[in-house]
């Protein structure tokens, strides 16, 4: 069985496998543009037998609405 910190962890290492990547390689030099589609913390059912307090004060005060969050898919996924 895969520990519920699996995704959250494999989530950050995307972040800054791409970044390190963009940092190594200049735009000038490699005219490739990398889109990381990242949709941020959404307020859903996924997290509903999450226990504790205090995450359910952070999804309160910093989560977004899942429509937000698919918005931001859409974005990336489509951005030129």
């Amino acid at each position: 069985m895969v520990p519920k910190i699996a995704p959250r962890l494999l989530n950050c290492f995307e972040v800054f496998v791409v970044r390190e990547m963009a940092a190594q390689r200049p735009a000038e030099a490699y005219p490739v543009t990398i889109n990381l589609v990242n949709p941020g913390l959404c307020r859903s059912e996924l997290g509903r037998e999450e226990p504790g307090f205090l995450f359910n004060v952070m999804i309160f005060l910093f989560a977004r609405t899942a429509e937000v969050g698919s918005r931001n898919l859409v974005y990336g996924a489509s951005a030129d």
